[in-house]
């Protein structure tokens, strides 16, 4: 299966446009083509190199590029927090990918 994006989305994906305080979640973030780029406080949720996003209630999605991995976490209720850290950590953990 080929790459769902070219090298230069990705590019302008992970290339930061702004940054700030997220004005909807309360955090500071740097901002890339659509997605929060870097940990911007979310490791080991979201690597340092990776892109992604977090939403309310603990649903996440993310990938790293520099390990080919992805991410995601959809949850129907806001309960247990954390949950989306420990799930990418114990996955990342299995298959022998370092948390940056």
């Amino acid at each position: 299966m080929g790459r769902p994006y070219s090298a230069a989305t990705l590019k302008e994906a992970t290339t930061g446009w702004a940054s700030g305080v997220d004005r909807v979640m309360g955090t500071t973030c740097t901002m890339g083509g659509g997605f929060v780029i870097g940990d911007s406080g979310a490791k080991p949720v979201r690597p340092a190199g990776g892109f992604g996003h977090s939403g309310s209630g603990g649903s996440t999605a993310f990938a790293d590029p520099a390990h080919r991995f992805s991410f995601a976490l959809v949850k129907n209720r806001m309960t247990v927090p954390g949950l989306d850290a420990r799930l990418a950590s114990e996955i990342r953990t299995a298959l022998g990918i370092a948390s940056d």
